[in-house]
């Protein structure tokens, strides 16, 4: 951990990015390689779909949920949002954040990310997963969608539909 890292580490009491600003070149990359591919191999990430067992329209609307800081799980989002979409025929996508739940790192505490790059990865990761799911969406017949998010997952919805 740099001197600056410490210092400023000092002085906040919270310990998101405990580890500092993450490795310089992870971050350079990310202000000056902004070429972004869509087409890509996909690995694993980690969602929730409900759909209706009967569509009312002949549209198969989609509503896709981003977590906010904190939300480990698919729970809250999938009792208080879902549940209420899919009596009006809307089917949800629940996402699950990298670094959160399963796919957080061993050595990471709750949702205190380690690194300042880490946030980063996150943001950038759910944009190009979410990007793949409407793509494979659009693909099956379904549609319109619309993307959602409280906190974070709403900045990262917003994100997510300027680029898709």
């Amino acid at each position: 951990m740099s001197t600056f890292d410490k210092i400023y580490r000092s002085v906040v009491p919270i310990k998101f990015f405990s580890e500092g600003w993450g490795a310089p070149d992870t971050l350079i990359r990310w202000i000056f390689d902004r070429k972004v591919k869509l087409k890509f191999p996909l690995q694993v990430f980690r969602f929730q779909m409900i759909i209706p067992k009967k569509w009312p329209t002949n549209y198969r609307a989609v509503c896709v949920h981003f977590s906010g800081t904190g939300d480990h799980n698919y729970y809250r989002r999938r009792i208080f949002l879902a549940n209420n979409l899919i009596k009006d025929g809307i089917a949800s996508i629940i996402l699950m954040n990298p670094f959160y739940s399963k796919r957080k790192p061993d050595d990471q505490q709750g949702s205190s990310l380690n690194f300042v790059s880490d946030l980063f990865i996150m943001g950038g990761a759910l944009i190009m997963e979410c990007s793949a799911l409407l793509e494979w969406c659009e693909r099956n017949g379904y549609g319109p969608f619309a993307l959602h998010g409280i906190s974070m997952g709403g900045y990262v919805s917003c994100s997510t539909n300027c680029l898709a």
